[in-house]
């Protein structure tokens, strides 16, 4: 079902949908995700299509407003605004939350703009402004996304790399080959990951009621002497002596 989006004269439209995804046409046809902000120009004609039930919230603000925060909307309109940086993902997320919370008409006036969204506005339209980065790929994310993985679980002693390839969405084989085109091992990672938390423990005045073989096995470590041994072998002392 296409609907053609009514604007008043003076009125930028911020539209997103926040049930699911759908497709606009603005200046050309473009795929809307689920959370995903675009903002209209007064005077230019939108349509949207639903899929299902999805379909776009509409909010409005003044072209007075607009300009207050982003002199040159041209930077801003138009474009699918998610997640491309930090700013504009919460620009994103704060206009998804005003969406929830606006049960009036949802035109955003003086009173229901100034500081938040129209600072997060400025810094979405700086953020746009400047030269895209290198695009990483998908290999690159998903390497990344298993680092953060090990490094938030690793002193869980029943984590393993079926439990990493779960969490991370991707078959065993995947991780694996992820990690060996990144010069690495799932062995080799997790005790590298649970050293490291052991020293940063080990450094940590308020842990020093805690035995060594405590703190190795904190860090995910079951056998003390597996412990010493490695500790030692990684920075060339005990850790009973790096201990603050």
């Amino acid at each position: 079902m296409s609907l053609e989006v009514r604007e008043r004269e003076d009125d930028y439209l911020i539209l997103l949908s926040l049930s699911g995804d759908w497709n606009l046409t603005y200046r050309c046809p473009m795929r809307v995700a689920r959370g995903e902000v675009v903002i209209a120009e007064p005077g230019m004609g939108a349509t949207y299509k639903r899929d299902g039930e999805a379909g776009p919230t509409e909010l409005r603000i003044s072209s007075l407003l607009m300009r207050q925060w982003v002199p040159d909307p041209g930077v801003i309109v138009g474009k699918v605004i998610g997640t491309q940086s930090p700013w504009t993902s919460a620009l994103s997320s704060y206009v998804a939350a005003v969406a929830r919370s606006t049960f009036s008409e949802g035109r955003l006036t003086s009173q229901f703009l100034p500081e938040h969204l129209g600072a997060l506005l400025a810094l979405a339209a700086y953020e746009l402004r400047k030269p895209a980065q290198d695009v990483r790929s998908p290999e690159e994310d998903k390497f990344s996304e298993i680092m953060k993985v090990l490094e938030a679980h690793c002193m869980d002693h029943d984590l393993n790399a079926s439990v990493v390839a779960r969490t991370c969405a991707v078959s065993p084989r995947t991780l694996h080959r992820v990690l060996a085109r990144n010069g690495a091992s799932y062995s080799e990672l997790i005790v590298q990951c649970r050293i490291d938390r052991s020293r940063d423990m080990l450094h940590a005045r308020h842990l020093r009621h805690l035995t060594t073989a405590e703190i190795g096995y904190r860090a995910g470590f079951r056998n003390p002497s597996d412990f010493a041994r490695v500790f030692r072998e990684r920075f060339g002392v005990r850790p009973a002596d790096v201990r603050c």
